[in-house]
């Protein structure tokens, strides 16, 4: 089983909608989101990868942080989950 499918299984258990076909640019984005939404500077996250200007950074990825106050239920804890794990990762 992939990560994807293990994680789509986990998902419909908790009854979210499962997760599309995840490249690995795809990841990429979704660290830099979490570690926007742990506070991180926008700084260190677009040295993190590789660009150069932090206020693009800042601008793409802050749309995380609106998106959690609009969760609740599972779909909060998960977020909250994943961004336990980009705060160590």
């Amino acid at each position: 089983m992939t990560v994807a499918e293990s994680a789509n299984k986990r998902l419909s258990e908790l009854g979210i909608e499962p997760i599309g076909k995840v490249a690995p640019h795809g990841l990429r984005r979704t660290w830099a989101a979490l570690r926007c939404v742990a506070g991180d500077d926008p700084a260190y996250t677009a040295a993190q990868i590789g660009h150069k200007d932090a206020a693009f950074t800042f601008r793409v990825y802050t749309h995380a942080v609106k998106r959690r106050k609009r969760l609740s239920g599972a779909e909060r804890r998960e977020f909250n989950r994943a961004l336990e794990w980009a705060q160590w990762a």
